[in-house]
Parts: structure tokens; sequence; C-alpha cells
């Protein structure tokens, strides 16, 4: 049976959607390791998609890029794009940014390059360097930031292209976020998880919020001792009307939809927009 104090937690609706909780533990390093076992197997595509897919995924960008270029690559993760970026010649320059710093030492102990640095950091704080061709955000991570923190982000993305500039954000469709909200809620045992090394009950819950447009989805972590951890991840459900006008409000125009992107996965699409001259 739940614990009173868990009966309570998983009724709450007051919780703030975008205050510092909205996030699972990206920055934390003990998170961060076991996030990225999950980045680095192709038995499942629960963090990073498999090798083969991600080679055409690259090849797609390069398609939309210019012959020698540089690119800048938001939420990284262990630099599993770097490489196939880079090896043709065509990249010449490739920074990735990622806030999970076991994502990042094995980005840098693996791409030593020259012509690829990585960087520990929130996207929407970390300053972009000037004069990037392409900019690119993978696997829907752009859903996960508050609407505060995505218009800031795309300023950011539009300061730092030149003109003419490529943005290409993989996002979650608003309907597969919205049916993200309406999963039943789960629980099982594990004897080790994402959320913690040891024995413990996972139950997950999702949650809608009409008004903000956004699902919430909380881990509740019960350990053997009776402790439990709850952690909070939201997402926004941004329709391509609305994305098309962040998009323009920050200098972009060209926002198209990309049906020829390989995604792999029908509730993720690829927009593109170009940078305005400012």
């Amino acid at each position: 049976m739940f614990s009173s104090d868990l009966m309570a937690l998983c009724a709450d609706q007051t919780i703030p959607l975008w205050d510092g909780t909205y996030k699972i533990p990206w920055h934390d390093p003990d998170f961060s390791a076991r996030m990225l076992e999950y980045h680095l197997t192709d038995a499942t595509e629960l963090a990073s998609r498999n090798r083969q897919l991600i080679a055409e995924q690259c090849d797609w960008i390069l398609s939309q890029l210019p012959e020698k270029c540089s690119i800048l690559d938001l939420g990284c993760g262990p630099g599993l794009y770097a490489g196939p970026l880079t090896e043709s010649g065509q990249v010449e320059s490739y920074l990735g940014i990622d806030l999970g710093p076991a994502s990042i030492r094995h980005a840098q102990s693996t791409h030593t390059q020259p012509n690829m640095q990585f960087v520990q950091g929130d996207v929407v704080e970390v300053e972009f360097p000037d004069a990037v061709d392409a900019i690119t955000m993978i696997y829907g991570e752009f859903n996960v930031f508050s609407p505060d923190d995505v218009r800031r982000l795309l300023e950011k993305a539009h300061d730092a292209l030149v003109p003419g500039g490529l943005l290409a954000l993989e996002v979650q469709s608003a309907d597969a976020v919205r049916q993200l909200a309406d999963t039943a809620v789960s629980w099982s045992r594990e004897s080790s998880g994402l959320f913690h090394d040891g024995p413990h009950l996972s139950l997950i819950e999702n949650q809608w919020f009409a008004e903000q447009n956004a699902a919430r989805q909380s881990f509740h972590i019960i350990k053997p001792d009776g402790t439990v951890s709850t952690y909070h991840n939201t997402t926004a459900a941004w329709s391509f009307e609305a994305l098309s006008s962040l998009l323009r409000a920050a200098g972009f125009e060209h926002v198209q939809r990309q049906n020829s992107w390989p995604s792999g996965n029908p509730n993720l699409e690829m927009i593109t927009a170009i940078a305005a001259a400012a």
C-alpha cells in the first residue's frame, strides 16, 4: 500500500511546472553515469538512437549544409554524432554542449581531434560561439525547456548563426506529448535503474496541464528503507504554428517540417529554420 506521504505527493498538482525541479537530474554525477550506459548501448533507444540511424541522420544534416561548415550540437550527449558529422571533412569545426558530466567526459576522451570540442553546461546559460553555420538539437530535447528558456535559447541560436545559417530542431509532436500524459500509472520492481543503483520500487505517473499545454512525468523511487525520492520531467507540447511563431519572433524565417528526416520514431519530427540577417 501507499504511504500517506506518497499518496499526497502523487495527488499534488500544485507543484510548479517550470521551477528548478522540472527536469530529471542530468547534471548529477551518479545519474549521468547511469544515463551514459543507456547512451552507449544499441539494446534500447531510451537515450540515443542506434548507430546506423545516427549515421543516416548525420548524412541528412550534412546534405543541408555548405561544403565547408561549422556545427554547434546542443544536448550532444556522449558525442555519438560528432564522429559521423566530421569524418568526411565537410564539418571543419564541431562544438557539443551537454549538461551530463559523464557524457562530456566520454566525448572528450573518445574524440580528441582538434576540430572537436565538448563543453559541460546548460545550453541556456553557456555562451555560444559566433558565426556558426548550423545548430542542431536532436531527439526531442527542445520540448523539455520552459517557455521562457525556449525563447532565450532561440534568441541565442539566432545570434550565433551566420545569416542564412540552419537551425535543426527534432521536436516531440504535440500529439505525442499529449499521449504521454494519458499513459497509465505503472509500478515496477527493479534491482537497479536510472534513478537508483540498488533495489527499489518505481512508480511512474503522468499528468496533463491544459493551461500550460504540457505534460509532467513523475518518477517516485521507493527504496528498501522506505524513503521516497521523486523526480519530475516536464514536456511542453508545441504545435507547429506555435513553434513557427516563436522562431519568427527570434529572427528566423523559412520554418519547415522536413518529412525526409530519418527519424525512426513517429513521435518525433524535424523542424528547420533559417537565420535571417539582423
